[in-house]
């Protein structure tokens, strides 16, 4: 095998800790490696934003997970971005309105269990679930 070759095996292992799912990527390595190839590896039509704050120890944003770096430790909470709109979103139904009621109620079941496996901080599950009680609840839950 060639130094290049060794080389280049090497560079591509660095990158192991990197996830893709659609159009979100999670790297994780050492000194802003994608940072210095992403140009390299992507094409320039693609436009490519890094969401880490100033500081390269959070995400905004992977999927619908927050991950910040404390302490060396990876905390996570949930993230929707539907949070930052400047208007207020209607995602479950109104109970009011003639729909089956049977299913709709199993939405405040799956969402606290999404929040549970999403949150590293109990308060973190907490407050999502208080706001999401109080949401069905003007829904007519």
């Amino acid at each position: 095998m060639t130094k290049t070759a060794q080389i280049d095996r090497k560079l591509a292992k660095s990158f192991n800790d990197s996830v893709r799912y659609i159009d979100d990527l999670l790297t994780i390595n050492k000194n802003g490696l994608m940072k210095k190839y992403m140009n390299d590896i992507y094409p320039k039509e693609l436009d490519l934003k890094h969401e880490n704050s100033g500081n390269d120890k959070s995400a905004s944003c992977l999927l619908d997970l927050k991950l910040d770096v404390t302490n060396k430790q990876i905390i996570k909470s949930l993230y929707d971005k539907r949070d930052d709109f400047p208007f207020k979103i209607v995602n479950f139904p109104n109970l009011s309105g003639n729909i089956l009621q049977d299913g709709s109620y199993g939405v405040f079941i799956a969402q606290t269990l999404r929040y549970a496996k999403a949150s590293s901080k109990y308060i973190d599950f907490i407050e999502r679930t208080l706001i999401l009680k109080r949401q069905l609840v003007r829904q007519n839950f």
